[in-house]
């Protein structure tokens, strides 16, 4: 009776369980279908959304496209006003290309040529082949213009709407009123750089000329030009030039020739000039040993270089005396003195055709060459001892020795693949300041004298470090000595 009890229960608890579970799934169903029908009125609302979107988009490219068409038809100002005062009057013809890429002239950086008057002559170049409008052009400006240029940009933009009022108000403000005057002293301290070309110097020279006087004569643009160029290029050219390009095309050659001459007298530039035994360049005689005329840039330390000696023997009064007697020709032919590329020489017959030459030094220079020449020493002392450190070692100290071991093809051994440092040795003793006689550890033998720059310490490794650990327990158990004791060393 019991057991049927029981069973009646389990079958009464699986029908309810099984009735449950159908309902669930009938409810999960239902849940998923009302589920995707909502996710499906979603995605068409999104489509159709989409579509619009597209349709909107497609309309307002051609209202663009329409636009453009209609402000370039209507467009008429001219692309820039004809420039004001210090500028050309007539406007040159604009040519619009796609083929060039340039960029619109800025001011106001570093690397930017201060003069405003220039600056404009860029950008109206750039407007050449470049054509814009005013709106245009104002609008670069907030982005080519520079510190001060666009901080006056700044609060100028408000007043300015057209491209010759910008020249005009630009002028203004930045054009100063001895302007003339500043391009005269230009012209006047303009020098030709240690490593400037000729080239660039000239052409470069021959603008600013045009822009301070755009009258002057050709010739007397070259005789600026040799004035302030490098002296041993200005007594080559000097009377053998009438035209800027005759001078490029003759000045190159001659540094070409200078250079080619440098590198072919190898030797140590910079120094004081009787350390040196070379030939000067230039010239064509016989010398035994003489200064060597280096164009390369020297030292900022060693403010000794050709034209300080050419400024220097210009103001020195014994030394122009001296120059003024030879072009005179008051001297003989077996004079002491020898101009060379501008610069006086002291000529010393040695025998034949034999001269030994050296610098004429103005007794102005020679207390700076001599500070110059001590300052020297200490950077090359410092230099040599930077990664230098005093290193002192013990008797008893272990070290390495640094190997120099030599290739041998007949016992296949090579040298490249060879232990850089070879040992432990132990220091017997200090031998001198740098030096130290040490010997073999393991063998006492190889005792040598070395160089300390050719030792270094060697620290025991680990083993090692235990085996001295075990050691110094059995010393101390056995009650002997801790000190340390090898072959080939005696106390």
């Amino acid at each position: 009776m019991f057991a049927e009890e029981l069973k009646y229960q389990d079958v009464a608890r699986t029908t309810e369980v099984s009735f449950m579970i159908r309902q669930l799934q009938l409810e999960v169903q239902q849940e998923i279908q009302g589920n995707q029908q909502v996710f499906t009125a979603i995605q068409v609302d999104l489509s159709e959304k989409m579509d619009h979107c597209i349709s909107e988009l497609d309309q307002l490219a051609i209202s663009v496209k329409n636009l453009q068409t209609l402000v370039l038809q209507k467009n008429t100002e001219p692309v820039y006003s004809p420039p004001v005062s210090l500028l050309p009057t007539s406007v040159p013809n604009t040519v619009k290309t796609d083929h060039l890429k340039l960029a619109f002239p800025t001011y106001g950086r570093p690397q930017d040529d201060p003069d405003p008057v220039l600056y404009l002559a860029k950008c109206r170049d750039f407007l050449a082949v470049q054509p814009l409008s005013d709106v245009d052009i104002l609008a670069t400006f907030r982005t080519v213009l520079h510190g001060t240029a666009r901080d006056w940009w700044e609060i100028a933009r408000v007043q300015v709407g057209t491209w010759a009022e910008f020249q005009r108000d630009f002028l203004s403000a930045f054009l100063s009123e001895d302007y003339e005057e500043e391009l005269a002293d230009r012209v006047r301290s303009r020098r030709q750089g240690d490593s400037e070309p000729i080239r660039d110097f000239a052409f470069s020279y021959r603008a600013l000329c045009k822009r301070w006087n755009p009258n002057m004569a050709e010739l007397d643009i070259v005789k600026m030009i040799l004035k302030n160029t490098k002296p041993q290029l200005t007594s080559q050219l000097r009377g053998r030039v009438n035209t800027v390009d005759e001078l490029v095309r003759l000045g190159h050659q001659l540094e070409k020739d200078l250079e080619q001459q440098a590198q072919y007298r190898k030797g140590k530039l910079h120094v004081a000039p009787d350390a040196l035994s070379r030939s000067p360049v230039g010239f064509t005689g016989s010398a035994s040993a003489c200064v060597m005329v280096a164009t390369q840039k020297e030292p900022d330390d060693f403010p000794v270089t050709l034209s300080t000696f050419w400024e220097a023997q210009q103001k020195d009064m014994e030394i122009q005396s001296i120059v003024k007697n030879l072009q005179q020709g008051h001297d003989d032919p077996m004079s002491k003195y020898e101009i060379i590329q501008d610069l006086l020489y002291k000529k010393t017959h040695l025998s034949g055709n034999k001269y030994h030459f050296r610098l004429y030094v103005p007794r102005s220079l020679i207390s700076t060459m001599l500070e110059a020449s001590e300052k020297a020493k200490k950077r090359q002392l410092r230099n040599y001892n930077k990664n230098k450190r005093d290193v002192a070692y013990q008797p008893k100290d272990r070290v390495w020795v640094r190997n120099y071991p030599q290739s041998s093809a007949a016992r296949h051994f090579s040298a490249k693949l060879a232990p850089k440092w070879k040992g432990p040795y132990r220091v017997l003793q200090q031998m001198g300041p740098v030096d130290f006689q040490v010997v073999r550890e393991d063998t006492g033998e190889g005792k040598c004298t070395v160089h300390v720059n050719n030792i270094k310490p060697c620290f025991p490794t680990a083993a090692e470090l235990d085996a001295q650990e075990k050691q110094a327990v059995y010393d101390i158990l056995l009650g002997e000595s801790d000190d340390e004791d090898f072959p080939g060393f005696v106390d």
